[in-house]
């Protein structure tokens, strides 16, 4: 190609580049804007006393699902002898984009430890909720949930891969049992 072509090229280039942008630019808009998608941040410390960062994204109208999306789910790509990830189909993912939020859904964690150790989870920070939210991690193996918006979840967990003993959840399902519980009770076993 010689100078001439190069030059009209980059003409072209000027002339008809902003009009793409702006035309791809009002096509993102009419799917989400960034502000809507409203983020859930957690952090893992590692026995190891490393951290890893992860983010739940709930997105408006539903445009992500609970499974795999793409655009909105992030894979694990590193391989760490301590971790802690979303579980999507027995994937690992740092972040995960779910639809909207709802306070009765739970999202999988996967820990996964070379060596037994101390762990923590902790909460760090809401984007875009207008009111704050609770957030706990649920034990499935010791049916605990630890609300960690003030306090941390912390504990000694044996080596191994744990996939289906740890939850992000909402609400306090055992608080909820409890009360149910008690609302059921009659007279006679209320006086006793």
């Amino acid at each position: 190609m010689t100078k001439i072509t190069y030059f009209c090229l980059a003409i072209l280039l000027c002339i008809y580049m902003p009009s793409i942008a702006t035309n791809l630019s009002d096509t993102n808009q009419a799917v989400y804007n960034a502000d809507d998608i409203q983020i859930l941040r957690i952090d893992f410390t590692m026995p190891n006393g490393y951290i890893r960062h992860l983010a739940l994204g709930f997105t408006p109208n539903n445009v992500a699902t609970d499974g795999y999306d793409y655009g909105y789910d992030a894979a694990n790509v590193e391989n760490f002898p301590y971790d802690l990830n979303w579980m999507i189909d027995d994937l690992r993912y740092v972040i995960q984009g779910v639809g909207a939020f709802d306070d009765s859904k739970r999202y999988p964690l996967g820990m996964f430890l070379a060596n037994g150790g101390d762990i923590e989870i902790t909460f760090d920070r809401l984007e875009n909720f207008e009111t704050p939210i609770d957030v706990y991690v649920y034990d499935a193996l010791l049916d605990v949930y630890t609300r960690i918006n003030d306090s941390d979840y912390t504990s000694y967990i044996d080596s191994g891969e744990h996939t289906d003993r740890f939850f992000i959840a909402f609400k306090d399902e055992n608080a909820s049992n409890s009360i149910a519980k008690t609302a059921n009770l009659d007279l006679e076993d209320y006086n006793l």
